[in-house]
């Protein structure tokens, strides 16, 4: 019974500890209503935050976008996270990009690609 309580007096610490950590706060820098590329870039060191629902749904939100520089970050992490690219709703966003008509967008993707 000991072990037990130890466990999960390290797995609350633990928890506690992640709350105000780094990848707290590059979680909420990133699904801020203002946030900029860099918000969003910053997630790639912590992979484990494209688990996160709410983060997965704003990597997506940020494929629409009108913003050069947001929608490169989406395009940036959904190439480069494999947790992210096995997503399968991120994976057609990505196909959709690739393949899609618009011109602006397609030069955005050819600068990551360089």
């Amino acid at each position: 019974m000991g072990m037990r309580l130890t466990g999960l007096a390290i797995a609350v610490l633990l928890a506690a500890l992640l709350q105000d950590g780094p990848a707290s706060r590059a979680r909420e820098a990133a699904l801020a209503e203002n946030a900029d590329p860099a918000a969003l870039r910053a997630l790639l060191a912590f992979p484990e935050l494209f688990e996160d629902r709410q983060v997965r749904q704003k990597v997506l939100r940020s494929f629409s976008s009108s913003d050069p520089g947001i929608y490169a970050a989406a395009l940036e992490l959904a190439l480069t996270s494999p947790r992210l690219s096995a997503d399968q709703t991120v994976a057609r966003r990505l196909d959709a990009a690739i393949l899609g008509p618009d011109a602006q967008k397609k030069t955005v993707l050819l600068d990551l690609a360089i």
